[in-house]
């Protein structure tokens, strides 16, 4: 993910509806610094500032269980493993915040490494993660672990990617619609990757931003009303 691309100019588009925006600053494996487990320490962040962020959102002013997630290109891969291994014990409980959940409300996938199988998978993201240990990286594919009980989901990408193949949302669509979990997928003509908020207006994937917030609002985030079970919708 990109700090300012990815980061805090979505969050600057995002605030106006409303949203209480937290950009994620984590670790990643080969830090020089090396940590124990280290596919794991991506995962062990998402979830402490899961916590955090409910344990907070009183003096937010938000409802703790209107919390939820968005990623891009491999951030989107710690989104989704997050969507789907919150409970998933990657780190000795600090404090009492520990206990809340970390389960997203839902989750935004935006040209998201979703796979680390091949052949559609992104290459340095494998090789960052699990180099090349091909049980791990079946371990470490999203849409191995999703199942019923997760997160609502909104997938967009352009097909015109050239970094991260689009096979990974549809992978992930497939994946969500059997488990039926309600989610949304946009595959738009044009964009190629790392758009993030900085297309034209006139270009189709500008509009990301305000399907998303709608979608969000029809599964219950962001102040809206939950979807029905196993809705599902391409655009």
């Amino acid at each position: 993910m990109s700090w300012d691309n990815e980061g805090t100019a979505v969050a600057q588009r995002l605030l106006p509806v409303g949203a209480t925006i937290f950009v994620l600053a984590y670790r990643l494996p080969g830090d020089e610094l090396g940590w124990a487990d280290e596919a794991d320490a991506p995962l062990a962040d998402a979830q402490r500032a899961m916590r955090l962020i409910r344990d907070d959102a009183a003096r937010h002013g938000r409802d703790p269980a209107d919390a939820g997630v968005l990623g891009f290109s491999a951030g989107g891969h710690l989104a989704g493993r997050l969507m789907t291994e919150f409970a998933r014990p990657t780190y000795t409980e600090v404090d009492s915040r520990d206990r809340h959940s970390a389960r997203p409300a839902y989750t935004g996938l935006l040209y998201t490494v979703v796979t680390l199988k091949p052949p559609f998978t992104h290459t340095g993201s494998r090789l960052a993660l699990v180099g090349k240990d091909e049980v791990k990286a079946a371990e470490l594919s999203v849409e191995t672990h999703i199942r019923q009980g997760i997160a609502p989901t909104f997938l967009a990408q352009a097909l015109d990617d050239d970094t991260v193949d689009p096979q990974n949302a549809l992978i992930a669509f497939d994946a969500l619609r059997r488990a039926q979990i309600p989610c949304e997928m946009h595959l738009f003509q044009e964009g190629m990757h790392g758009f993030g908020v900085t297309l034209p207006t006139t270009a189709p994937a500008a509009a990301w931003p305000e399907l998303f917030v709608a979608w969000a609002r029809r599964n219950g985030g962001l102040g809206g009303v939950r979807a029905e079970a196993g809705r599902e919708h391409v655009g």
